[in-house]
């Protein structure tokens, strides 16, 4: 599912490209088709091969990109506030083809997320100053 649905590359030269510089891996649970969490860890290494920092991604699939802001869609969204998950079914907070296809960080396919990546210092751990990005990507999860 969603694998017939490919990124504009209008659209990609406006955004951070992680797809290849970024390992990301979804954090919702196995089974789960509506797949919109995602983290990747980077290991940032100096001249010398040491390593001086981590990079963490914290990556949200970009639904703002297919849902224009106060259309009856995006209403109906933000009246519902999230998804609904009972012990029989799911009720979604947007239609099956976003949250399941075009939105949802499949595995091996190109998606729209937005992102905020963040370095700590490999020595204490400590978040590095001024090292905090947000902003739109593309990311390829794994």
């Amino acid at each position: 599912p969603g694998g017939w649905w490919k990124p504009s590359e209008k659209e990609i030269m406006k955004r951070r490209d992680l797809r290849k510089s970024h390992r990301v891996v979804s954090i919702d649970p196995p089974g789960c088709t509506d797949i919109d969490d995602a983290l990747s860890v980077n290991v940032i290494k100096n001249e010398t091969n040491e390593i001086v920092a981590y990079e963490i991604g914290i990556h949200i699939a970009d639904v703002c990109q297919f849902v224009e802001h106060d259309s009856i869609l995006d209403l109906e969204a933000r009246s519902r506030g999230t998804s609904v998950y009972l012990a029989d079914r799911r009720l979604d907070m947007l239609p099956r083809v976003l949250s399941e296809e075009i939105c949802s960080l499949r595995q091996k396919q190109d998606r729209y997320a937005v992102s905020v990546i963040i370095r700590y210092d490999a020595n204490n751990l400590k978040m590095i100053k001024n090292s905090i990005w947000f902003g739109r990507t593309i990311i390829h999860s794994a």
